[in-house]
């Protein structure tokens, strides 16, 4: 989890860089993979949370 964690900030880190790139002219074409990237890793990690959650007693 600890990994997933730092992915999580580091594809964040990307996409604010991405969207302000996008504020001075043209969005950078890889800003949509950031944020289909981003919201991938959020609810994987969502999953893994409900996932432990139940397990525990």
């Amino acid at each position: 989890m600890m990994h997933a964690a730092g992915q999580a900030r580091r594809i964040g880190v990307n996409l604010n860089q991405a969207v302000a790139a996008g504020h001075s002219g043209e969005p950078p074409p890889e800003l949509w993979c950031y944020i289909e990237a981003a919201a991938r890793t959020v609810q994987h990690l969502d999953d893994l949370g409900e996932e432990i959650r139940r397990r525990l007693p």
